[in-house]
């Protein structure tokens, strides 16, 4: 089984909100590229050749990022009434009084694949971060 990386629209989001990896990244036409030399150097890269960079982690990497760091829970659920159907969760804030963003409420249908369900949950919950 392999990561799924997060999309290039996300990935410019992240980047955005302050998320910052440094081994994958998008250059500014959505291509990826890996960065050694950044990693063992501890350095920040956020210009490849003048042009802008975006980190490009794993879903699970930026899923956790948003736990951690933001309080932000994104999880994924299967809707058994419309089988093949994933939908997205997203709890930001404490139990009890945290506040749940889901597909439905978006006027989102259910989709196809759980790394779809994901991704869009991903991108949802950046939105929520304020800088």
């Amino acid at each position: 089984m392999e990561e799924k990386l997060i999309g290039f629209e996300t990935a410019k989001l992240a980047k955005e909100k302050g998320f910052e990896h440094n081994r994958l990244f998008y250059n500014k036409d959505g291509e990826i590229f890996h960065s050694i030399d950044a990693d063992y150097m501890g350095m920040k890269i956020t210009y490849e050749n003048g042009k802008p960079i975006y980190p490009a982690p794993t879903q699970t990497l930026l899923q956790r990022w948003l736990r951690e760091e933001h309080q932000i829970f994104v999880t994924v659920t299967e809707d058994f009434y419309n089988t093949p159907g994933w939908y997205f969760n997203i709890f930001h804030g404490n139990y009890p009084t945290h506040h749940r963003i889901t597909n439905t409420e978006l006027e989102i249908p259910p989709l196809d694949l759980y790394e779809s369900a994901l991704e869009l949950g991903l991108f949802e919950a950046l939105k929520l971060i304020k800088i």
